[in-house]
């Protein structure tokens, strides 16, 4: 699949609005993150699945680092870092 930012099509509220529009058709978890803002804007299914605390999230690595299994956890980061270089 091909990565692309969203928030160049769509502003926050339009984004939030296609995820609410599509997640209830599909079984997976639906999230758009905008890792230069460090943003999460997430489905109500996977707030509901994993409790978290909003469908939107500032400090979303933070939030994200809850998710991830322990031992991957530094291999996130690493990716993170590859992504910012």
């Amino acid at each position: 699949m091909m990565a692309f930012d969203a928030y160049k099509i769509l502003d926050e509220r339009e984004a939030g609005s296609m995820i609410d529009l599509i997640a209830p058709c599909m079984d997976d978890y639906l999230y758009i993150i905008d890792l230069k803002n460090d943003t999460l804007r997430i489905s109500q299914s996977a707030v509901e699945r994993f409790m978290l605390p909003d469908k939107f999230m500032n400090d979303a690595t933070k939030h994200l680092r809850t998710l991830v299994y322990e031992k991957d956890r530094k291999l996130l980061e690493n990716q993170k870092r590859k992504i910012y270089a």
